[in-house]
């Protein structure tokens, strides 16, 4: 073996045994509630390993925020292999990331000739704590495959120019297209490849390359006889449109699947500032790489005078760059490769939870910063005697340091709890960090820490709906079941198309005794899927509870259908058949006796009841019509009529029963209550708030109903509501 070909072999094995031995420990670690249910652990189609319908999905635009098709044919060889062994998916990953160095360090090595500088820059890639993120967590699969074929297409393109015939140019071109199959990021290397036509394969200059067998025979291209530049970018011109139609590709497919943040919510302004700062902190944490942590909230805001310096230090280093540029060529590919790599992550376009930096995003474009370390310091140490030696014992030492560090930072990945133990560490404004610490805790039955943790959550984020869902889901196995439904009512409209936000509300509110508001909540849940025979179960049983027999068994039934299985439905289908055939016989009976007293107007009242409990509620209005009508100061009759009339929106009727009601008996403060409801059904706030704070004063102290009451939705949200509550203290507990 030829001593450059074992210099190179020592490279490669000690790139392998340093990362296996670093990431190593991550075979003992676990999933974690952080998009890993998404990517596997919740995802049925990856379970089932390599299906023909797992390929029809992966490929298809269903059910994904974006296209990557070949990051998930990655999970379900995971899958088909491994089960749900979680430590062999992470041995997976760092299989992944041991293969991408080793391909830098070939590629650089191929296209520059310089063994110990392109070892150096794969260590450093190897190696740096920026990296862990990606590689000690499950759901950046996609990271690491995507970066697999930039590394092969850097390989395969230096083999092109060294004899660029048709079939090299279509293998770089298949490795860049299986690239953007694993993940959008490889839009920017036909930029990056121009970069490299510069330094290290010198293509500006006709013919001349650095690698050694370049040739003179007819090339691609070269027939066009354009100038140099314009010759280069003809030949990227292909890899530009497959970049242009991913990135279409991407945003088509993120439409429904995801929410795209409108500039309304994020101004643009605030997303360039933060942009341009964000250069600045990656930069910060590649040379300090401390303090690592898994999310980073956006900012509410950014002060002018830290944007104006941000943007003076890169337009500065970018001009010391360009005067440097002719000498030492590295810098320039280097720096520009840092700045146009991270600008498809740069926060322009924002999706879902969109944090201010993610370590992960530097996986590709920290490899600039190491080109530059890496000659940067072989030139700088060259002017000592001794400079190549000191070069290499400094570069190992180095490489050593954050070998460390790595190992350290890849120990918060064990699990949730160590995970955002250390992020709210690391910044205790963090809202999602909080968040997912709250969720560990409700898991294992920590109701007083996981509430305290959730309230921290939303102090930094409160309009946050996916915390104050996570919350309100909390607070229902908590049991506090009104601050369950009050947050359940702050998000249903941002979504109104989640069936789980209005079951849970549904549920919120069956507990605090709202019936018609859980009915209501049930039915919205069954519109978005009706196939759902637990939510066909709950309204069965709240209908139930309101007498409404008939639409209660057909709920049941339709339950049954769904799961002949079932047997809770089955007995409480039984058992209310019973009560339905009882009720059939006791209708008939008082009928019998009203043929006999057609005047007794208790009986007409007792027959409004029965069909009331039968769900015939126009049959029980007829009733309590004519009780009124034989006894006009009838007062059940009275409020039983207007809370049908309330029921049909006949809230004029409804208001004139009550207001009937209050004559007769003035001091009543339930009479008052109903008035204050039947205003703010018609959205008279001001009356509402009169006869509400009436009701009070009469000894109305129902806080339960007061809270809970989805007549009062008009007016609960309103100043002069909370000043009535707060005065009377109600709602401070």
């Amino acid at each position: 073996m030829k001593t450059a070909d074992s210099r190179k072999l020592f490279v490669i094995m000690l790139l392998a045994v340093l990362t296996a031995a670093v990431y190593g420990q991550v075979a003992d670690h676990g999933f974690i509630n952080m998009d890993d249910a998404m990517y596997v652990t919740d995802n049925p189609y990856v379970q089932q390993g390599i299906t023909a319908q797992g390929l029809s999905w992966a490929f298809g635009f269903a059910d994904r925020a974006y296209w990557h098709p070949l990051t998930w044919l990655s999970h379900m060889l995971d899958c088909e292999l491994f089960g749900l062994d979680a430590g062999m998916h992470h041995l997976m990953s760092v299989f992944f990331h041991v293969i991408n160095a080793i391909i830098l360090f070939l590629a650089l090595n191929v296209m520059t000739g310089a063994l110990w500088r392109s070892a150096f820059a794969a260590g450093l890639f190897a190696m740096h704590p920026i990296n862990v993120d990606t590689v000690a967590w499950v759901a950046e699969r996609k990271n690491l495959v995507s970066t697999l074929f930039w590394m092969l297409t850097l390989l395969s393109y230096a083999w092109y120019v060294r004899r660029r015939t048709v079939f090299r140019y279509l293998a770089t071109f298949g490795l860049f297209l299986l690239g953007i199959l694993s993940k959008p990021m490889l839009v920017t290397l036909p930029f990056v490849l121009l970069l490299l036509d510069y330094w290290p394969l010198k293509r500006t200059v006709p013919d001349v390359g650095v690698l050694q067998g370049a040739d003179t025979e007819e090339r691609p291209f070269s027939r066009l006889r354009l100038p140099d530049a314009a010759r280069l970018v003809a030949e990227k011109l292909p890899f530009l449109v497959i970049a242009l139609l991913a990135i279409h590709v991407s945003m088509v497919s993120m439409r429904g699947h995801v929410d795209v943040i409108s500039t309304d919510v994020v101004g643009m302004k605030l997303r360039l500032g933060n942009a341009l700062v964000s250069y600045v902190h990656y930069f910060w944490k590649m040379l300090w790489p401390w303090n690592l942590t898994v999310y980073y909230p956006f900012p509410d805001s950014i002060p002018l005078v830290h944007v104006v310096l941000a943007g003076a230090a890169v337009i500065l280093v970018t001009g010391l760059i360009l005067l440097k540029a002719r000498k030492h060529p590295y810098l320039a590919v280097g720096w520009f490769w840092y700045l146009g790599t991270l600008v498809p992550v740069s926060g322009i376009i924002q999706a879902g939870l969109w944090p201010a930096i993610a370590e992960r995003w530097m996986y590709v474009p920290g490899i600039g910063l190491f080109i530059i370390v890496s000659w940067g310091g072989r030139d700088l140490l060259s002017r000592l005697g001794s400079g190549r030696r000191l070069y290499r014992y400094a570069s190992l030492a180095v490489v050593a340091l954050l070998a460390l560090l790595t190992f350290r930072q890849a120990g918060f990945w064990k699990d949730d709890f160590t995970l955002f133990s250390h992020a709210v560490s690391v910044n205790d404004r963090n809202g999602v960090a909080h968040g997912n610490l709250a969720d560990v805790y409700l898991d294992h039955g920590s109701y007083d820490h996981a509430r305290a943790h959730y309230i921290k959550a939303l102090e930094a984020n409160p309009g946050d709906p996916l915390i104050h869902y996570n919350y309100a889901v909390a607070l229902l196995r908590m049991e506090r079941y009104d601050e369950a439904a009050t947050h359940f009512r702050m998000i249903k409209g941002k979504y109104s198309g989640d069936e789980n936000v209005f079951i849970g509300l549904g549920t919120a509110q069956a507990k605090l005794g709202d019936l018609p508001g859980a009915a209501e909540a049930f039915s919205k849940a069954l519109k978005l899927n009706p196939v759902n025979k637990q939510t066909h179960f709950k309204l069965a049983v709240v209908l139930g509870e309101t007498g409404m027999v008939d639409q209660a068994a057909s709920h049941y039934r339709e339950a049954l259908r769904l799961d002949p299985g079932f047997e809770q439905a089955r007995r409480n289908l039984e058992h209310l058949l019973a009560l339905h055939a009882r009720l059939d016989a006791t209708i008939e009976q008082v009928e019998a006796m009203l043929r006999e007293e057609p005047g007794n107007a208790g009986l007409h009242y007792r027959l409004g009841n029965l069909h009331e409990k039968k769900g015939s509620v126009s049959k029980a209005a007829r009733s309590y019509e004519k009780t009124l009508s034989l006894q006009p100061g009838h007062l059940r009759a009275m409020e039983r009529l207007a809370m049908i009339c309330s029921q049909r929106n006949d809230l004029s009727r409804g208001l004139y029963l009550v207001k009937s009601m209050l004559e007769m008996d003035p001091d009543n403060p339930g009479i008052h209550y109903n008035l204050a409801c039947m205003y703010a059904r018609q959205g008279d706030t001001g009356e509402s708030l009169m006869w509400l704070a009436r009701a009070v004063e009469k000894g109305f102290s129902d806080l339960r109903l007061l809270e809970s009451d989805r007549d009062l939705e008009h007016i609960r949200g309103t100043s002069g509501y909370r000043e009535l509550v707060n005065r009377l203290g109600i709602g401070k507990r």
